[in-house]
């Protein structure tokens, strides 16, 4: 009996020094627990970062197929948007070329001719005028009278002693030369018959003619003398 009392007691405590050790606990190795955080934390830091990388590249993805349509879309705009400037431009250009030409139209110098009249016996007389102008002379020629002539001022001719034209109807194309038109007309003058005694007989002769005396002058005989 005392010796399966025993038996008893020992195989208890042999179960309990057993049980002992296994709980036991093994002191923790504080770099171990660090190591294991550290590792933890990484691990957890690093799904993030994966999601970072995922987030990112599908943001990558949807600038992608963003900037292909953006692209797709620009590249469609353009041509309308060229053919637009293009339109443009060649209304420019057109509206450009047409205020050119009219610009230039109204530009263009104005050419300026020189008319010359000229009248015997005087300084010539030059005047300017527009291309197309009707020439004008300012005043009335004259030529001083001779005593033979008269002068009488009748028009302009184109050459000396040439043909009379009208002035007003002229349109100046180039450059002229006008000559004054003068008509002469012989003076007379007044001879005058005296015979004593009697009135005096006035005849009116061109220059240069014969004064005749239409009679025969007479005088009255006296007791003295026979006049012939």
């Amino acid at each position: 009996m005392k010796k399966t009392l025993i038996s008893i007691a020992l195989a208890l405590i042999a179960s309990l020094s057993v049980t002992a050790v296994g709980c036991t606990e093994t002191p923790a190795d504080p770099t171990s627990n660090q190591s294991q955080s550290q590792s933890a934390s990484t691990t957890q830091s690093s799904a993030p970062s994966s999601s970072l990388v995922d987030s990112s590249s599908s943001q990558e993805e949807i600038s992608s197929s963003s900037g292909a349509e953006i692209s797709n879309s620009s590249s469609k705009e353009q041509p309308s948007s060229s053919s637009s400037q293009e339109v443009i431009s060649s209304n420019s250009s057109s509206k450009e070329q047409s205020s050119s030409s009219s610009s230039s139209s109204s530009s263009e110098p104005i050419q300026i001719i020189q008319i010359t009249f000229k009248v015997e016996g005087q300084t010539d007389v030059v005047s300017s005028f527009e291309y197309g102008a009707t020439p004008t002379f300012d005043g009335t020629p004259s030529l001083d009278d001779t005593v033979e002539f008269t002068y009488t001022f009748k028009g302009w001719s184109k050459t000396q002693d040439g043909d009379i034209v009208d002035l007003s109807q002229e349109i100046v194309t180039g450059e002229q030369t006008y000559y004054a038109v003068f008509e002469g007309t012989k003076n007379s003058y007044d001879i005058t018959f005296k015979v004593e005694n009697q009135n005096d007989v006035v005849s009116s002769l061109e220059y240069g003619s014969t004064p005749t005396f239409n009679g025969t002058p007479s005088l009255d005989d006296t007791v003295e003398f026979t006049y012939t």
